[in-house]
């Protein structure tokens, strides 16, 4: 038969190795290790130097808002007055006189002049033009200069001598120390050989091939005619059969084979016989593929230039992109030649289930595709739908030599198949008590987003041991097998099985019209046994040799089988929860019980010593107790001569001893039908011990120490023989222990925040270990010794906390809580972050809010927010404001700096004064309610009034800032700082300290004169 198939086989191969030769001796390094030391190491670092200092004077400029002081006139005290009016002109002619020479006596002889001159007034006349006017009254006015004062940006100078230096860069060298780490080996000398390459064949190593070949073959041929027949009467028939006489058995016949034949194993009838072929060694259908069968092992070899493909693996729905070069390392074998190579790469993958495969190939010089069957060696269209099976895909460089970059995109579209693995077997304990228990196993399903579901199969009930009838076990196991989660590879099969079966599950996961199955079996075992409440026992023989001693127990679950040893011991009854064990015991003895309960495979043993005490012994034994109850039943009789040691007369007596490991409340009842029981604690396991305690019938909460304690159970009356009864019969004992501590820890406590406040009390045992806790919000310390505690709290918040004290003793624990409300001092109030402010920090409070004094005050905007959305945070201030009073709480301003009374639109700005009169009322109100509060903290002081007036002139002017802005301002700017002035100087004519008790009292303000403006901040 032919077949092809991947063989790995071991091949001789030849390997190169080195050989030492020539061995010489050299000192290395070795062992490395870092050594750090701090050295002195030089450096040099660049300075700047100053030189050659001078003086200079210098001129500084600043610009401040000033009071700049101008004169201006006004009209005062008019008065009537004449004034000309009208004036016209007129010529007048007026006379005057001038004193003119003239000749007294002429020469009349010679005729030649005058002999005597003389003067004479002459009278002569002139005419002018003169300027004629009218006269009227009028009201004439007086003028006066007034100053006045408005703000302006001034620019001051002042001169200051400084020194200037000059600058030079130098070089200096320092020294400073310097952390070195340096590598510090260590030498040793070691042998160094030489050694050279040679070669030699070795076997063997393993190699992967697929392979054609002829197996061996195995032929089956009938008798041959030659044969003979084994026994007599039968003769061969012309089909080579022996063939005997009708009516008798076919099976007594039998046949020969010829040599180099076998009788056929399970037919009597045929022969068989192996051929041996040689095989047929073939190479995968590829053409760079070929065979060597120059060894002992023919082997398939790649050609040169062929580089082995990659491995992909199985390859799932979805898309995979692989990415390369093509170039010379590795050419193609499906397109070019050794001399026209086409560089190329391959992979090889695996689908699981038959799937259509779409591949694209981008390249940067084009690049093609080839698909291949690894198995035929046929080639596949790309983007086919394709069987399950292993295939080859090539990418190869489209012209020959040429190297280039490639993305590979490979999508799967398919349904892959539904594997589940992992899927076991798992056994399950039910819980103490049930009857029941979910048995979980977990498996794998590929794929993922598989559907899966389980149910019970089979016979679902199987049972588990012999112990277990068909018909208890009739019943079918409960439905509700589950599979979670939904999705994913991982899942878990539940199911709930019945204690003592197993139940068969089957999964099933589905994808499309792809299934897989598995089974699992599910068991759950017996459930688990457990044993309590078996404790010593003792019982009195009262003389007889032996006495029935017996205990009771409890068992889970209430159908468990419970047997007792030794052989004599009794359990009854033989199923319930609660149990009795009974054994005879001989008096003077104590036996050993040991009860077995068991469910199936589930076991539990405990055991107790039963103890049958005689006459003479006086004692027993309750053991080491903790909290709990204990009853004893016990006789008094004259038999076994037990008597008190304390007190007069004879009086019969039982002592049982009790030993605490922790200090406790003991309380002890005796009761009795036939004498009247008296109750004695004895220091100490003895007779003798001192009695600490005593009393009649009972002894209630008696606080004892940890330590051993006798238990005497006797009678009031002595015992005599005139009064025989009423001294001796049975009794029955109870012994309870209380280890709880106990402490009358307060309930509650008040307090005030920031103080400290201490609490004692006292709690018992006074061994016991104290620890306090404490909520948030308060502080809290405890000191506790020889039973009295002291709690130190210290609340740094207001409201309701917690302290709880634990009290341990030993393992027994207590916990005490105190509720502690916390309030504010005196004086103080309380915020919101539920702390408490003293008057010092309310008046800082009122300082920083209303920007009078003191660190981080708040600006004008963060008050308005403050008082508008946040007053609820400061619920002890006062928040109320009839804004600016009497006074305009709007200014109307135009461009010429003119103020209005009302607004007129497109001509005047309105600027609102409100909020500086909000914090004006603020300061007043809350500084003068804390004077009459807290009057030692002095808030309402006339430095404080200058504050607050002081910030109402400050919050308008930078109202007046915010509101009036821009080149045209200047004007609108100037009559708000005079409205600021106005504000300012009507709130400081109020007197600091009126009697009347309302700063706006018109009583309270003092007549003035104009006053003199204040001066501006800068």
């Amino acid at each position: 038969m032919t077949a092809t198939r991947v063989v790995t086989e071991r091949v001789r191969y030849t390997e190169q190795y080195r050989v030492r030769v020539a061995p010489f001796t050299r000192r290395v390094r070795v062992a490395p290790f870092t050594r750090t030391y701090m050295g002195m190491e030089t450096y040099t670092y660049t300075v700047r130097v100053r030189v050659a200092p001078f003086t200079e004077r210098v001129r500084e400029s600043h610009r401040v808002l000033e009071q700049v002081r101008y004169v201006s006139r006004e009209r005062v005290a008019p008065f009537t007055k004449r004034v000309r009016v009208a004036p016209l002109t007129r010529t007048v002619r007026r006379a005057y006189r001038v004193t003119q020479p003239y000749c007294a006596v002429y020469d009349v002889e010679f005729g030649v002049g005058c002999l005597s001159w003389k003067t004479r007034t002459v009278t002569k006349y002139r005419t002018s033009t003169v300027a004629v006017y009218n006269y009227v009254t009028r009201a004439v006015f007086n003028y006066r200069d007034v100053v006045r004062y408005r703000p302006e940006w001034v620019t001051r100078y002042r001169y200051v001598t400084r020194q200037v230096y000059n600058y030079r860069s130098e070089q200096r060298t320092g020294v400073r120390e310097t952390l070195h780490t340096e590598p510090v080996y260590n030498y040793k000398n070691v042998d160094v050989f030489n050694y050279e390459t040679r070669e030699r064949e070795v076997c063997c190593r393993l190699q992967r091939r697929t392979v054609t070949e002829t197996t061996t073959v195995r032929e089956r041929e009938s008798a041959v005619p030659d044969a003979s027949c084994m026994l007599s009467g039968y003769a061969l028939s012309s089909g080579g059969r022996c063939v005997q006489p009708a009516g008798a058995r076919l099976a007594d016949a039998g046949y020969a084979c010829r040599a180099g034949w076998t009788r056929a194993a399970g037919d009597s009838r045929s022969c068989e016989r192996t051929l041996y072929r040689a095989p047929r060694w073939v190479c995968p259908a590829a053409p760079s593929h070929t065979l060597d069968t120059s060894g002992t092992v023919p082997v398939c070899r790649l050609a040169a230039g062929v580089c082995p493909p990659a491995r992909l693996g199985a390859l799932a729905s979805g898309s995979r992109t692989l990415t390369g070069t093509l170039n010379r390392q590795c050419r193609s074998e499906r397109v070019g030649s050794a001399q026209s190579p086409h560089w190329a790469r391959s992979w090889t993958f695996t689908l699981t289930a038959q799937a259509t495969l779409t591949a694209a190939v981008s390249s940067t010089r084009g690049a093609t595709l080839h698909l291949v069957d690894t198995v035929s060696g046929a080639a596949k269209s790309v983007g086919g739908r394709l069987a399950a099976g292993s295939y080859l895909i090539e990418v190869a460089a489209a012209r020959p030599r040429t190297a280039s970059r490639f993305t590979l995109t490979l999508t799967i579209a398919g349904t892959p198949a539904v594997v589940i693995s992992g899927l076991a077997d798992a056994t399950a304990v039910p819980r103490l008590g049930a009857t029941t228990a979910a048995v979980s196993t977990a498996f794998a399903v590929d794929p993922a987003d598989a559907a899966c579901t389980a149910a019970p199969t089979g016979p679902t009930v199987v049972p588990v041991n012999a112990r277990q009838s068909a018909s208890a076990l009739s019943k079918a196991a409960p439905a509700g097998t589950t599979v979670a989660p939904a999705t994913g590879r991982s899942r878990t099969v539940t199911h709930t099985v019945p204690e003592g079966t197993t139940v068969t599950v089957t999964v099933t996961c589905a994808k499309a019209a792809h299934t897989a199955t598995a089974r699992a079996k599910l068991t759950a075992t017996n459930a688990p046994v457990q044993i309590s409440g078996l404790d010593n026992a003792v019982a009195a023989s009262w003389g007889a040799p032996s006495v029935a001693v017996t205990d009771t127990f409890e068992v889970t679950p209430h159908n468990a089988t419970c047997a007792a040893k030794p052989a004599a011991a009794t359990v009854a009854p033989t199923s319930g929860r609660v149990r009795t064990v009974t054994l005879r015991v001989a008096a003077g003895t104590t036996a050993t019980v040991t009860v077995t309960c068991a469910n199936g495979t589930q076991t539990h043993t405990a055991t107790a010593q039963f103890t049958a005490t005689p006459f003479g012994r006086c004692d027993a034994t309750l053991g080491s107790f903790g909290a709990g109850t204990a009853t004893v039943h016990g006789s008094l009789s004259p038999e076994g001569n037990c008597r008190t040691q304390h007190g007069r007369g004879v009086r019969y007596a039982r002592r049982h001893t009790l030993t605490l490991a922790h200090p406790g409340w003991v309380t002890i009842t005796a009761t009795s039908t036939q004498f009247d029981t008296y109750l004695r604690i004895l220091r100490g396991a003895t007779r003798t011990g001192r009695a600490i305690a005593q009393h009649s019938s009972k002894i209630d909460s008696k606080l004892l120490p940890a330590g051993a304690y006798t238990i005497e159970v006797t009678t009031r009356q002595r015992h005599s023989r005139t009064n025989p009864d009423r001294t001796t019969g049975a009794y029955t004992l109870t012994v309870t222990v209380d280890h709880t501590p106990r402490t009358n820890q307060p309930a509650a406590l008040n307090t005030a925040a920031g103080t400290n406040t201490t609490t004692a009390w006292a709690y018992q045992p006074a061994t016991a270990e104290l620890a306090v806790t404490a909520s948030s919000g308060v502080t809290a310390n405890l000191t506790a010794r020889n039973g009295k505690a002291t709690l130190n709290t210290a609340p740094t918040r207001t409201g309701a906390h917690t302290v709880t004290v634990a009290y341990a003793n030993g393992p027994h624990k207590h916990t005490q809580k105190t509720a502690i409300t916390a309030r504010c001092p005196a004086n103080h109030v309380p915020t919101p972050e539920r702390t408490c402010l003293s008057p010092r920090q309310q008046h800082a409070q009122v300082q920083r809010l209303g920007a009078t004094s003191g660190p981080n005050q708040m600006t004008l905007a963060q008050f308005v927010d403050t008082r508008t959305h946040h007053h609820a945070d400061y619920p002890h201030l006062s928040w109320s404001s009839d804004a600016c009073s009497w006074s305009p709480d709007n200014i109307h301003v135009d461009i010429s700096g003119r103020v209005y009374p009302v607004k007129i639109p497109l001509i005047t700005r309105t600027m609102s004064l409100k909020h500086a009169c909000w914090r004006h009322d603020f300061n007043w109100q809350n500084l003068t309610l804390m004077e009459h509060t807290h009057p030692t903290v002095n808030s309402w002081t006339k430095k404080a009034k200058r504050q607050a007036d002081a910030r109402l002139r400050s919050d308008i002017l930078q109202l007046c800032g915010e509101t009036f802005s821009g080149v045209w301002a200047r004007a609108q700017v100037a009559a708000c700082v005079h409205v600021a002035d106005v504000y300012f100087l009507a709130v400081k004519a109020v007197r600091w300290n009126c009697g009347s008790g309302n700063p706006l009292n018109p009583a309270c303000v003092e007549p003035t004169t104009e006053p003199k403006p204040p001066e501006s901040a800068e």
